[in-house]
């Protein structure tokens, strides 16, 4: 079964399939979705709105997203280190920041992710 989302977008609505989504960047009224291949493509949602959407903390069909900064939710199914300064890398070498309130939680729900 293949799992995605439906997102509004400048001409209708989208299909992401999450195994896709490296990333949500929030920008001022709206979200950009980052793709693994590299494509930036603008939503109109905001993070907040996503967060919920994506079932942030809770796998969906091993997917598992993550809010780990106010500007940022993480697909934690492309991450590949987190850096004592707290920077999270996923594929493409995208590195997004986490906050200081997310790391702990982060790095025990990374433990867990099989």
């Amino acid at each position: 079964m293949r799992h995605g989302i439906l997102l509004k977008v400048a001409r209708g609505h989208r299909f992401f399939p999450l195994q896709d989504i490296l990333a949500a960047e929030a920008r001022d009224r709206y979200a950009e979705i980052l793709l693994a291949h590299g494509e930036r493509c603008p939503v109109f949602h905001g993070l907040g709105e996503l967060e919920e959407r994506l079932k942030c903390g809770h796998p969906i069909g091993g997917h598992l997203f993550w809010r780990v900064h106010r500007r940022y939710i993480a697909g934690l199914h492309h991450a590949t280190s987190l850096s004592h300064k707290r920077m999270l890398t996923l594929g493409n070498d995208l590195e997004l920041p986490v906050s200081r309130d997310q790391c702990r939680s982060l790095i025990q729900a990374c433990g867990t992710v099989h």
